[in-house]
Order: C-alpha cells, then structure tokens, then sequence
C-alpha cells in the first residue's frame, strides 16, 4: 500500500512539473512546457523582490527619519525663539560664568576657558618642575651635599652648616604644590613652591613658601640659579612678581592656614612664640 501510494504522488508531480501544462481556452488549447514554467515562476519571483525594494524600503526609511525630523524642527525652534529658555539653563549658564573654581589648595582659579589663558601664574602645571622641587626639599632636608651641588648653577654656595641649623625648623617637607610664572629668559620659571613642613615637637604641620629660580641645563631638566642675588634685573622682576595679586593670594592663604593651625594646636603656637622671640633678640642687621 505505501508504494502505491509513493508511485500515485510521484506521477501526480511528474504531471505538474515535467509534462506541458495544458490551458484550455474558448477556441483553443494553449500547451506550456516545464521550461517555461521554471522561467515564469522566477521571473514573477524577481519582480516580486524588485517591487518590495522600490516600493517598501522609501517606507521604511521615512518611519526611520520621522523622530529625526522632528528633532530638527524643535532645535530650530529653539534657537530662534530663545526667550523660551531663558529661565534654570540661563541661570545655570550665568553662575558658571561669574563663579570661581575653588582648587583644591583653597585658591581661586579660573575656569579653563580663553580667560584662564591668560592667568601668569601656573599651578602644578609642569611635572618636571614639581619633581625638581620635591627632590630638591628631599635634599636639603637630607643634607645631601652631593645632590645639592648637582641642582644649582653655583654649589660654592651650598653651606652645610646653614643646612644642619635648618634641621631645627624642618625636618621633612610634603606635599609640593609649585606656582609657577615665566622667567626672564627663555624656559626659565620662577616657581613657588607650598609645602606641608614637619617640625620637630609639633603635632601639625604647617605650611611654607619656598622660592626658585630655576633655568633649563643643556642636557634636560633644570638647576636652581642660586646666584640671582646678583642680579638686579631679576631681583627686580622677582620683587614685582610678589606684589602680584596671585601671589599675594598664595602668601596671604599660608599666613592664614598657619594662624588658624596654631589656634588649633598649642604646641605650633609655642613653636612660633620661640621663633618671634629669638627673632626680636637678633640685631638688626641679622633680622
């Protein structure tokens, strides 16, 4: 039974696809052979697919580019009607522009923005500077002689005993924080630097402003010019530097941080009453 039903389903395709196809008509029969069936039926499927891509696909796009659209028109509409946003954004817009952006040291700096450029003073703005200074503080505090002599133009200078005194003062600095403000000549900075200061029985550490001069060396890097004293031209430019409101911003922040440390910590107080009192004790000529 199941090969006569295979040999019935085998002649009735054999029929279909491999005979002409007889298509009767009023006054005649019109025969098509399975050859030209195979190639009616792909034609009608590649018309098909033709008409979908001609026809369907400008609908899809147009679906696609409709929120597009949209968001163009309400930006347009936006800007030429600006009154309609004048209320939180602008007020938003106006404090960012009239406010400050407080460092993280406490002084004021301005956004980066055209006007930031302008500023002469530079904070932390050159890592090799920043390096010099703390290994330069790491020397004097170290009393390393050698390193000392590798950092400045004239190491003649360099007094041992002066560095052993300062041990009573300061024993280690931390924290460089380094302004810097274009030297007189070209790639030279005058920097200063704030450091956290370690003094020997005190439980703070308070903060102090050291000063360099320093001058780029042939083979890369930079020495501090420690016979500036010398030197009228940039003793001058140095003194004027000082009276520059960013850097009276900077002395006046460390008086302040100092003064409320040593209200805070009794031992920083006697710390700078020892000090004012061996100072006022000196002649004038050493003050």
């Amino acid at each position: 039974m199941a090969n006569d039903f295979w040999k019935q389903v085998n002649r009735r395709f054999n029929r279909i696809h491999f005979r002409d196809t007889e298509i009767k008509t009023r006054g005649e029969s019109i025969y098509i052979n399975p050859t030209m069936k195979f190639i009616i039926v792909w034609a009608v499927f590649m018309i098909a697919v033709i008409l979908f891509l001609i026809i369907g696909k400008p609908f899809s796009k147009n679906k696609k580019t409709e929120p597009d659209q949209t968001g163009q028109n309400t930006a347009v509409t936006a800007e030429k009607d600006p009154d309609q946003t004048d209320g939180k954004n602008n007020g938003q817009a106006e404090e960012g522009s009239s406010e400050d952006v407080q460092a993280a040291d406490g002084v004021s700096t301005a956004p980066s923005d055209a006007a930031g450029e302008d500023k002469l003073i530079r904070r932390n703005e050159y890592p090799a500077v920043n390096s010099f200074a703390e290994s330069y503080l790491n020397a004097v505090t170290n009393c390393d002689y050698n390193v000392l002599c590798s950092m400045v133009s004239d190491p003649s200078q360099i007094n041992m005993e002066e560095l052993e005194k300062r041990l009573h003062f300061a024993t280690k600095y931390s924290n460089p924080e380094c302004y810097t403000a274009p030297g007189l000549s070209e790639g030279s900075f005058v920097v200063y630097v704030v450091v956290n200061t370690q003094i020997p029985d005190v439980n703070v550490q308070p903060l102090s402003i050291h000063q360099f001069y320093l001058i780029p060396t042939a083979y890369g890097g930079y020495v501090h010019d420690n016979t500036i004293a010398s030197n009228p031209d940039i003793m001058a430019y140095i003194n004027e530097l000082n009276q520059n409101p960013e850097i009276v911003k900077i002395f006046d922040r460390v008086e302040q941080n100092n003064i409320d440390s040593a209200a805070q910590d009794e031992s920083l107080q006697q710390f700078y009453d020892k000090l004012n009192a061996a100072t006022s004790s000196e002649e004038p000529e050493a003050e």
